[in-house]
C-alpha cells in the first residue's frame, strides 16, 4: 500500500489536562488516534467526551507501573506493594527484567484492563503499553496470550527508524554501540518472533534532530526532513504525549513542558499540511482494523 501515517497520542485518561490535549490535538490537529489508560483519575472524564470524537481511534494503552490494577491486589500480588498500588516505572522494569513479576498476575491484569475499557464502550482498536512494558521478556508472553484471547489484531511497532537514517550502527536507541545492537535485535527478534501473529506498522518514526522545545517552526522543519526521507511504502506510526498546560503538575509530571510543546506542534497548520505533501496519508488504527486488504508490513533494513 502506498506511505500511510498514524500520529497515536499516548496518555489519555491520566489526567484531565492530558486528556483535554490529546483530544484538542485531534479535533484542531493532526491526531488520528489515541491509546486509553483505563485506571487512572480522569479515564472517566476522557470516555465521557469521546463521544463528540466519533473519527479518533482508540486504543488500550495497557499499564502496569502507574495507579491500582483494574483486578483487586491479591489476586496480582506481584505486580503491587504493600499499599496495593503497581510498582513506580523502575521498580517494575528490575522486577520484570529479574523475572519477579508473575507472567500469569500481567496476563490477568490485562486482559481485565481490556475487558474493562469495552465495557465502558470502547472498542480498542489496538495495543500498546504505559512505559513500553510489555516488551520486557517477562511480559512479552502474557502480552500476546491477553490480546489474542480477547481477539486484538494490531499493535504498535517495535521497530523505531529515525528519519533520514542516522547511519549509524545499531540504529537510533541510546548507548554504546553493543547496546545498540542488542536493542535492535532485540526488536527484530519480537517483531518477527513472539508478536509475529499481530499486524503492526514498519515502524515508529522519529526526526533526526532533538526535537527544541516550543519551537513550533524547527519542529514542523524537523518532521519535513523526516517525511521527506521516508521511500518505502507502507504504514508508520508518530507516537507523541500531548497535553495542554497543567498548574499543577509540571514538577510531578517529567514531560509536561513536552507535551505542551507537543500539541502546539500537532494543531500547528504547518504541520498538518506536511504528510500530504510528502504524499503521506493520514490514517488510523480503527481505519486499518476495517480494512481487510492491508498487507502485513514487512520493514525494510536501513
Amino acid at each position: 500500500m502506498p506511505k500511510a501515517l498514524i500520529i497515536n497520542g499516548d496518555d489519555l485518561g491520566l489526567t484531565p489536562a492530558v486528556t483535554d490535549g490529546v483530544l484538542e490535538a485531534h479535533a484542531h490537529g493532526a491526531l488520528t488516534s489515541a491509546s486509553l489508560l483505563v485506571n487512572q483519575p480522569a479515564t472517566e472524564y476522557a470516555v465521557k467526551h469521546l463521544s463528540r470524537h466519533p473519527n479518533l481511534g482508540i486504543g488500550i494503552h495497557l499499564n502496569l507501573c502507574q495507579g491500582r490494577p483494574v483486578l483487586h491486589p491479591r489476586l496480582v500480588p506481584s505486580l503491587v506493594d504493600s499499599d496495593g498500588l503497581f510498582l513506580p516505572p523502575r521498580e517494575m522494569q528490575a522486577r520484570l527484567m529479574t523475572w519477579r513479576a508473575s507472567g500469569r498476575d500481567i496476563e490477568a491484569e490485562y486482559r481485565a484492563q481490556i475487558r474493562l475499557a469495552r465495557s465502558m464502550g470502547v472498542q480498542p482498536t489496538h495495543a500498546d503499553s504505559h512505559h513500553h512494558m510489555h516488551l520486557f521478556l517477562a511480559a512479552v508472553t502474557p502480552f500476546r496470550r491477553a490480546l489474542q484471547a480477547e481477539g486484538l489484531r494490531w499493535i504498535r511497532a517495535c521497530r523505531i527508524r529515525q528519519c533520514p537514517s542516522l547511519r549509524r550502527i545499531g540504529g537510533p536507541h541510546s548507548g554504546s554501540v553493543i547496546r545498540r545492537l542488542g536493542v535492535q535485535a532485540y526488536m527484530e527478534f519480537l517483531s518477527s518472533g513472539p508478536f509475529r501473529s499481530f499486524r503492526a506498522p514498519l515502524c515508529r518514526i522519529e526526526p533526526r534532530r532533538a526535537l527544541p522545545p516550543f519551537n513550533v517552526d524547527s519542529m514542523i522543519w524537523n518532521w519535513a526532513e523526516a517525511f521527506a526521507s521516508l521511500e518505502q511504502d507502507g504504514v508508520f506510526e508518530l507516537v507523541c504525549h500531548p497535553g495542554c498546560a497543567d498548574p499543577h503538575r509540571p514538577r510531578t509530571d517529567r514531560i509536561h513542558d513536552k507535551r505542551v510543546s507537543e500539541l502546539k506542534l500537532l494543531t500547528a497548520p504547518g504541520f498538518a499540511e506536511l504528510p500530504s505533501r510528502f504524499g503521506i496519508e493520514l490514517t488510523s488504527y480503527a481505519r486499518l482494523n476495517s480494512d481487510q486488504s492491508v498487507p502485513r508490513q514487512r520493514a525494510r533494513r536501513s
